[in-house]
């Protein structure tokens, strides 16, 4: 019979045999290095007998090893011999052994008929607690209904007539109370119609404000294309172009300046009056006011 350092041994003899290291297996048998190591130290109880014949078929086949013998062998180190059974009457003579045996018999007798008695004993115990409780149920019922017939009815139906008089009296306080609301509502609402109609009445009646004319009203009218800046104080109120055949007007409160690159281009009225060209070309400070047009210091259209 082999032992597991004699299949270690097969493994490390055809592994020398092919000129081979540990690692040179692991690379042609993709097995883990400490596996193939445990299988040449004879160390086979590391993994479950299923995974360690995969292993040993693996490892067998790439060594050219007979593999069918490798596994014979390894099955051969999990069958173990059985162990001897004690026997304490094998070594006296035939009567003592029937003597023991009928000793024991009557042994087995005893505790069968001891533990029938307190199977007994355990029942009677149970049944005798059982009917004990019911008795105590129907006892406590009877007291009770013996003790619920002798109270006197009157005061148990006075009781509830006051209960019924309380429930009537809180039910028209309730009433009232929501009536009372009811109403209250009812104001509440005839109030806010009445608030909504005077305030319909206060705008009808309200005066819408005029607002005063403009002191200054100018209008330009393009007959070109012409670039044009309209300020008013420091503030621009305008730039940008004005087409051919456009006309734009402002209102103001204060004097008018106007900047543009083609003035010849550009007709002017001022207040409803009709002053035409006033310069030619670029001209930055061209004031427009009430009074009329002014370049400078120097009045282009005077208005009387």
């Amino acid at each position: 019979m082999s032992t597991p350092k004699d299949i270690a041994q097969l493994f490390i003899n055809a592994r020398k045999k092919q000129g081979w290291s540990i690692e040179d297996v692991c690379n042609k048998s993709r097995i883990h290095p400490k596996v193939l190591k445990n299988i040449e130290a004879g160390i086979f109880d590391k993994l479950g007998p299923l995974y360690m014949k995969s292993f040993l078929k693996k490892y067998a086949g790439v060594l050219e090893m007979n593999v069918d013998e490798v596994i014979r062998r390894y099955e051969m180190l999990s069958v173990k011999e059985p162990a001897p059974v004690f026997n304490p009457t094998s070594d006296l003579p035939k009567e003592t052994v029937k003597k023991v045996k009928k000793e024991s018999m009557k042994v087995k007798d005893d505790v069968m008929l001891a533990l029938q008695r307190k199977n007994i004993q355990t029942i009677l115990t149970v049944v005798f607690s059982g009917v004990f409780v019911l008795l105590t149920f129907v006892f406590l019922g009877m007291l009770r209904s013996r003790i619920v017939s002798n109270f006197p009815k009157n005061d148990v139906k006075i009781e509830s007539k006051k209960v019924k008089s309380q429930k009537s009296k809180a039910d028209t306080k309730a009433q009232t109370v929501k009536i009372r609301s009811r109403k209250e509502k009812i104001k509440i609402e005839k109030k806010g119609t009445d608030v909504k109609k005077q305030k319909s009445e206060v705008k009808k009646t309200a005066v819408v404000p005029v607002t005063p004319p403009a002191r200054l009203v100018l209008t330009l009218t393009a007959n070109d294309k012409a670039w044009i800046q309209l300020t008013a104080g420091e503030k621009t109120i305008f730039s940008g172009i004005l087409e051919s055949g456009t006309s734009k007007t402002w209102r103001s409160d204060s004097d008018l300046t106007v900047w543009t690159g083609k003035a010849e281009k550009l007709e002017f009225t001022v207040n409803g009056n009709d002053l035409g060209k006033v310069a030619d070309g670029v001209v930055k400070n061209i004031t427009v006011s009430p009074e009329g047009v002014k370049i400078g210091k120097k009045w282009i259209s005077h208005i009387e």
